[in-house]
């Protein structure tokens, strides 16, 4: 069983990557990026291409690993692969010298473009940290679900959120309080372009916070067996919320308005959240 998974990991790690990498223009084309943006897109792009096989295979078989009984040593790898994002960025930026090219060299209508691009990258690095918690406690919930023994889960899920929460106020103390010193990390620009770049990271990740919650509780309702709850929570924060308050919301304020679809699909995402952990909470308690 485990080499038919291991098979289909690679397989579609290796014909993703080369779809990518050959089609690489016309995606980022349909993406929306302009001819200013391209060269720099291509060369980013390109690299993170050429890893996806293996990103696809470390995610994948963390979940083997999982399923096997070793919730600890799963956790571990997702959060020393985020830890290990975090010391090599600096370094391939400063330390040899590489820069992360394009994101701090195009100006003008480009700069919202740029800054986008270092605010996902520092968001991806914290809810990699997020969901390393919540996988962890992914086994120990499901185990404790099906053996009836709810005081147990709901310590876990507890201590999840816990962890989760301390993680993500972090990660709001850094984005609210040192977002130049963050944008920094990633190479220099003109005023306007750090005037930018800290108001996108103040206003856009806002609501990280929430995001822990959701997460924990996605997993949690993937533990218990209940594919439709998680399955709903997944995709409600870049799919179901996000992604039409970021085409509708900019028609009316702008540029401004793509900044604030992100709380506001925060802030959408935890309140569907909250619905569904509620109901689920008086169903176990019934039982």
């Amino acid at each position: 069983m485990h080499k038919d998974v291991i098979s289909m990991l690679v397989i579609a790690g290796v014909v993703l990557a080369a779809v990518s990498t050959f089609f690489l223009q016309d995606i980022l084309k349909l993406f929306g990026a302009t001819e200013a943006v391209m060269p720099y897109a291509i060369d980013y792009t390109g690299i993170i291409a050429i890893g996806l096989p293996f990103a696809m295979f470390s995610t994948g078989f963390n979940s083997i690993i999982r399923a096997d009984g070793n919730p600890k040593f799963a956790m571990l790898a997702m959060l020393s692969g985020a830890l290990l994002n975090t010391i090599l960025d600096p370094l391939f930026i400063f330390g040899f010298g590489m820069g992360v090219k394009g994101a701090a060299s195009v100006y003008g209508s480009e700069i919202p473009l740029s800054v986008f691009g270092i605010v996902t990258k520092v968001n991806q690095i914290m809810l990699s940290v997020l969901l390393g918690i919540a996988v962890g406690a992914q086994p120990i919930l499901g185990f404790n679900y099906g053996a009836g023994k709810m005081k147990r889960v709901k310590e876990t899920v507890k201590t999840a959120l816990i962890a989760g929460a301390l993680v993500a106020f972090t990660g709001l103390i850094c984005f609210e309080f040192f977002p130049r010193q963050i944008t920094n990390l990633f190479g220099s620009g003109d005023a306007l372009y750090h005037e930018f770049a800290v108001m996108y990271f103040r206003i856009f990740l806002a609501g990280c916070v929430l995001n822990a919650i959701q997460i924990v509780y996605t997993i949690f309702f993937q533990a218990i067996g209940k594919p439709s709850q998680a399955g709903i929570l997944s995709l409600s924060r870049q799919i179901i919320f996000y992604i039409p308050s970021l085409f509708i919301i900019p028609m009316v304020f702008g540029v401004k308005g793509a900044i604030y679809a992100g709380p506001i699909a925060d802030i959408l995402a935890f309140i569907l959240t909250v619905i569904l952990m509620k109901s689920q909470w008086k169903k176990m308690s019934a039982e």
